[in-house]
């Protein structure tokens, strides 16, 4: 038997893992049948046999093309059930998961000693639940970095991402007291927003409220193909451990809904009450 290659240097250049959903001779044959019975395709008659070929010769050449053009080549086996299916993925992905969570830290630690002034003060803000009542961090996405990286892999389009920040940013209002707070801040305090919520809505919502971004900064991402890093439970902490870093003597104090958010050890902290 002859076969004809479609894979281009274009799939080459495009992806870097490839799963191969193996199937059985036995069910091609079937699906093959019943395409042909009922009117839907026009399929040439091939035994049991020759698909068996045919199948072999497809997953080994691909496996192939996959080793030339450094590509990771997996094979998951037929009649895989939803949990084996799900263990499989979870192996398949959890390295990737890892590299981009510390490459987004590496990220993180950049920004936070290239975006953010010297000051002898910083006031860092967890937004979601203290600045406004919502948290668009679990209206968007979720709460974790794994649920960031797979939010992200979703979506794809930045015309759909932006689509919905616009959806959410048009219902949601800053608190007056904070609004009136940090416009009133001496040039000696620094406010920091940190936000596992979407950057993009925050930036909307603090330009509604007519604050200089100049003289704030924001610690804020979410989607890895826009942002260079994801601000998780974990970063919050990272910012706080940074500038007590980079600034030694500083006078850091938090403001949040939730103990957790920031190193409790590096910060003064003050539950927000909303």
């Amino acid at each position: 038997m002859a076969f004809d290659d479609v894979f281009t240097q274009g799939d080459a250049r495009t992806y870097n893992v490839i799963l191969y959903l193996k199937k059985e001779a036995q069910q091609v044959y079937n699906q093959r049948s019943w395409d042909c019975s009922s009117g839907k395709r026009t399929r040439s008659d091939l035994s049991i046999a020759q698909l068996e070929v045919w199948l072999n010769h497809e997953e080994a050449k691909l496996e192939q093309l996959c080793v030339d053009s450094d590509i990771s080549f997996h094979v998951m086996p037929p009649k895989s059930d939803a949990s084996s299916l799900e263990r499989f993925m979870d192996k398949l992905l959890r390295p990737v998961i890892e590299n981009a969570k510390e490459a987004s830290c590496q990220n993180l630690v950049s920004a936070i000693g290239k975006e953010i002034p010297t000051a002898d003060t910083y006031l860092l803000i967890d937004g979601d639940r203290t600045l406004w009542a919502e948290d668009t961090g679990k209206l968007f996405f979720g709460n974790t970095f794994e649920a960031f990286w797979t939010s992200s892999m979703l979506f794809a389009s930045h015309a759909d991402y932006m689509k919905k920040c616009r959806l959410l940013a048009d219902r949601l209002e800053l608190y007056d007291a904070w609004v009136n707070l940090l416009k009133g801040l001496p040039k000696s305090v620094h406010p920091i927003l940190v936000s596992s919520g979407v950057r993009e809505i925050w930036v909307d919502a603090l330009k509604k409220a007519t604050l200089p971004l100049n003289k704030m900064s924001i610690i804020a991402g979410n989607h890895l193909g826009i942002h260079p890093y994801i601000v998780d439970h974990e970063s919050k902490a990272t910012v706080a451990k940074q500038l007590r870093k980079l600034h030694p003597g500083c006078h850091i104090f938090a403001f949040g809904d939730s103990g957790k958010s920031f190193s409790l050890h590096s910060v003064h902290w003050f539950p927000s009450r909303t």
